[in-house]
């Protein structure tokens, strides 16, 4: 009921059009508006992001809000976008914040949001997913950001999940949301470069599995083999060695 009445009122501000998105955007995912947000008896303006049929995060729209205030979680989910896993193949990027997971949907991709870096419920679906698409580890471009992002590869790697690491801000932004609104038109082509660099890089480490262990690249050699007369030992049984 909140999530409803929360998106029937999403016109009543222009926060999300601040952060780039489009209208398409903001109805895919159910994006809702709260005037009067209410949180340990503090009320305030707040973007309603779901991160589940009865879970999402409450953002405070004020400019004036301190960091600590900017959010509220309501619900057990903390992931946004993480039931994506399941529906489709094509690689997923995986990001810090909401705003980053929605920028790079705004340009065409699939992304999920951590909420924080040490989000275990992503991995744990990870784990539970019967067929994992491959995952693109995109998280913030600073120092603790580079350092999670090398603790999730090892730990994606460890669980054999398909997955490469990109940085989609350069040297002149910090994550995904500061890129849209920067440069709307580069920012779409990181991204879409990313995932063609991503499937050329599964590609190729899938032929050289094959090689390593398929017999369709033994097979040849094998034919040789056998019809090599050095290597023909008649069993005595004419129809059998024929």
């Amino acid at each position: 009921r909140v999530l409803f009445r929360s998106h029937s009122r999403i016109h009543d501000t222009d926060y999300w059009k601040e952060r780039g998105l489009s209208e398409e955007t903001v109805k895919k995912y159910n994006i809702g508006y709260d005037p009067n947000f209410e949180s340990n008896g503090f009320k305030f303006p707040a973007l309603i992001l779901p991160t589940g049929k009865n879970s999402y995060t409450a953002r405070n729209i004020l400019p004036y809000a301190k960091k600590e205030n900017r959010y509220r979680k309501v619900g057990s989910a903390d992931c946004f976008n993480l039931d994506i896993l399941g529906k489709t193949d094509a690689p997923i990027f995986v990001v810090e914040g909401i705003f980053d997971a929605l920028a790079i949907c705004e340009v065409g991709g699939n992304a999920i949001a951590l909420g924080t870096t040490g989000n275990n419920s992503f991995v744990d679906a990870v784990k539970k997913c019967a067929s994992c698409p491959p995952l693109i580890v995109a998280l913030d471009n600073d120092d603790a950001g580079r350092d999670a992002s090398d603790k999730l590869m090892k730990t994606l790697t460890g669980l054999d999940a398909l997955c490469v690491s990109a940085n989609l801000y350069g040297s002149s932004y910090k994550d995904a949301n500061e890129a849209l609104l920067a440069d709307r038109e580069s920012f779409q082509r990181s991204v879409e470069d990313a995932v063609k660099d991503c499937e050329k890089a599964l590609a190729e480490e899938k032929e050289t599995y094959l090689k390593e262990n398929s017999t369709k690249y033994e097979i040849s050699d094998f034919l040789k083999a056998v019809a090599n007369p050095k290597n023909i030992h008649p069993t005595g049984f004419t129809a059998l060695d024929n």
